[in-house]
């Protein structure tokens, strides 16, 4: 049996539990230590990498600059 040790990307703790589900359907988890939720392989802004490039390859939309 593999064992996998989940870390906090807050504060690097490995105190996680489980707590529930998103709506894609990923999992939710939540740090004891720093009571910070997170889910796994969470995009960075919730962005896939090929939307983020979109987004930074076009940043007027609509009318609408997107600032970061």
């Amino acid at each position: 049996m593999v064992t996998v040790t989940i870390y906090c990307q807050h504060c690097d703790s490995n105190d996680i539990v489980r707590n529930g589900h998103t709506s894609n359907g990923k999992q939710r988890y939540r740090c004891k230590s720093c009571k910070k939720q997170s889910r796994e392989n969470a995009a960075i802004n919730g962005y896939t990498e090929e939307r983020a490039r979109q987004r930074l390859s076009n940043p007027i939309k609509n009318g609408v600059a997107y600032e970061d």
